[in-house]
């Protein structure tokens, strides 16, 4: 699920106008069903499951209210045995884990916070004294939005001295903070012979080990919101957590 969802449900760089603009007029749906109808893997057009519900008790995070008794559904193929959840980020709305569903505006939120240097954990604060709620922690809110990241494409503008331009690298470590500067002068200096380009497969084999490819993050974001014993992911390898997703 987690490579179809990958291949098939990113978000574009660059939302819709109407999408990334808050407004308390907007009200969601309260079921919330995949748009699949036909399986996407089986040759021939196999039709799937009526949808089943997987929980009525689901929430959607808002920057103004929570919307709670959100019931999101799957369907599945009784020929493969594929399941398709609720990902549609067209109504507006990022699935993270079918318990904890944030709007687009809330993740572009979150988003800005990072890049003027304020924690997740500030952002949750700010929330739950604005809506007069309690919002899930700060870490679950973190790995909602990490996972809307992982799902969403991205149009980079920046260029390493040290890597090269637009880099598909993430580093967790910063990324998970948000909130530090990171000074050039704490870089090292590239090669005097340095021309600006970089071998992604040399520069993957001596990367640290806190940092990953964009796909390889990706996949791990999403395998731990599909997964929820795979939650340990930042500490495991990325085939170890495909192997506990199988046994599941």
């Amino acid at each position: 699920m987690a490579q179809y969802i990958l291949r098939n449900k990113k978000l574009p760089a660059v939302l819709p106008e109407h999408l990334r603009l808050p407004s308390v007029e907007v009200q969601y749906s309260r079921h919330l069903i995949p748009e699949e109808r036909m399986c996407q893997h089986c040759p021939g057009n196999v039709p799937l499951s009526d949808p089943v519900l997987i929980t009525h008790e689901a929430k959607i995070l808002t920057k103004s209210r929570i919307v709670n008794d959100v019931s999101p559904y799957c369907k599945s193929c009784h020929q493969c045995g594929a399941h398709y959840r609720y990902q549609e980020w067209k109504d507006g709305l990022h699935n993270f884990n079918d318990r904890i569903l944030l709007d687009l505006p809330l993740c572009l939120t979150i988003r800005n916070m990072l890049q003027v240097h304020t924690a997740v954990s500030r952002v949750v604060e700010y929330l739950e004294l604005t809506s007069g709620e309690q919002f899930p922690s700060a870490d679950t809110v973190l790995h909602g939005y990490l996972h809307f990241e992982a799902l969403t494409e991205h149009d980079y503008q920046y260029s390493c001295v040290s890597r090269g331009d637009h880099p598909p690298v993430v580093t967790m470590d910063l990324h998970r903070k948000g909130a530090f500067h990171l000074s050039v002068s704490d870089l090292p200096q590239p090669p005097v012979d340095f021309n600006g380009e970089q071998q992604q497969e040399v520069f993957q084999d001596h990367r640290t080990p806190q940092s990953f490819t964009e796909r390889s993050l990706s996949l791990r974001s999403l395998i731990s919101a599909l997964c929820p014993r795979c939650a340990t992911f930042r500490e495991q390898s990325l085939q170890e957590a495909k192997e506990m997703c199988k046994k599941t």
